[in-house]
């Protein structure tokens, strides 16, 4: 019952509303977003390096690898936010 009348108000919606979503103008643009795709970026990389991995690696040592590396990152982060 539920998920018919949630089919039915997106149904509803006005298609303006997708029109704003799907063409965005260059005034809106922010390069924030970016961030966004680097992250998704990250997570695709950490899903090949994971299965690319030998066995011999724990779990614990790719975690650290992990870590150490958003360490570096954040620290690159720091250096251009204070410049």
């Amino acid at each position: 019952m539920i998920a018919s009348m949630a089919a039915f108000a997106i149904a509803l919606t006005p298609m303006s509303s997708a029109t704003a979503i799907l063409r965005p103008s260059a005034e809106d643009f922010s390069s924030m977003s970016l961030l966004a795709v680097v992250g998704t970026l990250g997570f695709v990389g950490r899903d090949l390096f994971s299965r690319a991995a030998p066995p011999t690696l724990t779990k614990e040592v790719l975690g650290f690898y992990g870590f150490t590396t958003m360490v570096i990152a954040g620290a690159f982060f720091l250096v251009f936010q204070l410049a």
